[in-house]
């Protein structure tokens, strides 16, 4: 954005949608801010339906711990969070490129 790139930066939660589009706003930037859960398919499905020509999928959550005394249901939330959204987001994307004719 700071180069003049149309940018559509998501947020997880509301309140960091409202601290970004602030401080966009404070430093001039034109950024388009949107709450995105990479966890809420009405969220992917909402910034999936966006006009978009690259998709930057950095959402993650991390545990640190000893393997063998971390709880399958933190392990499992990781995965749900790195891994299967991530994919989701990746395969719509690609989904929308192929239908726009922008790769295969």
């Amino acid at each position: 954005a700071h180069a003049g790139h149309a940018v559509i930066a998501g947020c997880h939660i509301w309140p960091q949608v409202t601290d970004l589009r602030a401080e966009a706003a404070r430093d001039g930037i034109d950024l388009r801010v949107i709450k995105l859960d990479v966890l809420s398919e009405i969220d992917r499905n909402h910034a999936l339906a966006m006009d978009f020509d690259v998709l930057f999928n950095n959402a993650g959550i991390m545990e640190s711990g000893p393997v063998a005394e971390l709880p399958m249901d933190i392990v499992r939330a990781s995965f749900e969070t790195n891994v299967f959204a991530a994919l989701a987001m990746a395969q719509g994307a690609a989904r929308k490129f192929i239908k726009a004719g922008k790769g295969r």
